[in-house]
């Protein structure tokens, strides 16, 4: 069940710090974003793992596969992102004159009886 909600409206110079959030799932749906006014910032939740790969795992370096401890996730109008809420995350600076907007959402488990 959704349990919070609320619109983001960042201009230029704007931006969100590294936070994480309560529940089971958070979200963020863009409403009207280009991929150059900031990524969202996925950090992996081990800063003291190993995160090399194994390269024969993948046909091609992506964002995905990088041996990075983040990955970065460009805002595009219409796209859905769904990551767990104690994942850490956040928006880099939108440095363009474009007004990214977006909903982000945290839902928990409920149990209805």
């Amino acid at each position: 069940m959704i349990t919070e909600a609320w619109f983001n409206i960042n201009e230029k110079n704007s931006f969100n710090w590294s936070h994480h959030h309560t529940g089971f799932a958070s979200g963020v749906y863009y409403i009207q974003a280009d991929n150059d006014t900031g990524e969202l910032v996925l950090e992996h939740p081990s800063q003291t793992m190993n995160l090399s790969w194994n390269t024969e795992w993948f046909n091609e370096t992506s964002l995905y596969s990088c041996s990075t401890p983040t990955w970065k996730v460009p805002p595009e109008t219409s796209r859905f992102y769904v990551f767990p809420s104690w994942l850490k995350h956040g928006v880099e600076m939108n440095t363009t004159n474009k007004t990214r907007i977006s909903v982000a959402i945290n839902s928990d488990i409920v149990n209805r009886k």
